[in-house]
């Protein structure tokens, strides 16, 4: 069953068409990629579906109890966070789960391996592989942590020399 159907929908600026003819459906657990250049009216689509604005014409009708959310594309000029802290900070029991699993390895690194410290463990590992799994991903250990430590600048650098390997 549809989360999403988008029927023939068209805006207009100033008496010219940003966009018209736009009909899609969004089922359950797709994934959406939303691509053009600038201007061609891809946060205005988004600003329709979060209800900001309405359709000149068309139709966009939502499965019940079908929430939408944007998300501000521009990321707050924190001087005190990292990019990696803005992203992560719609993960907050990914985080939880991966700071308890480092406290608990340091503390079995001390050979702390009662049965308490080892069900711990467990239940907080299960912890995170449940967070992601519901977020239709693979809880991979240590794959976000150092990148989410890094600043903007340096994780600029360290995408480009993975990417040219």
């Amino acid at each position: 069953m549809a989360v999403l159907i988008a029927s023939d929908l068209r805006k207009e600026f100033s008496g010219s068409p940003l966009f018209e003819g736009v009909s899609f459906k969004v089922e359950r657990r797709d994934r959406v990629a939303l691509a053009g250049p600038n201007g061609a009216g891809k946060t205005t689509l988004l600003r329709m579906l979060t209800g900001e604005t309405r359709p000149d014409a068309g139709e966009l009708a939502f499965r019940k109890g079908t929430r939408v959310a944007l998300h501000d594309q521009r990321p707050p000029r924190d001087r005190g966070s990292t990019l990696g802290d803005y992203v992560l900070s719609g993960a907050s029991d990914l985080v939880e789960a991966e700071h308890e699993l480092g406290r608990l390895e340091q503390g079995m690194a001390r050979g702390a391996h009662d049965p308490a410290t080892l069900d711990a463990y467990a239940r907080a590992q299960g912890r995170l592989e449940h967070a992601a799994a519901t977020r239709g991903a693979t809880a991979r250990r240590r794959s976000y942590a150092g990148w989410a430590s890094q600043t903007p600048t340096s994780c600029a650098r360290s995408t480009h020399s993975r990417a040219a390997s």
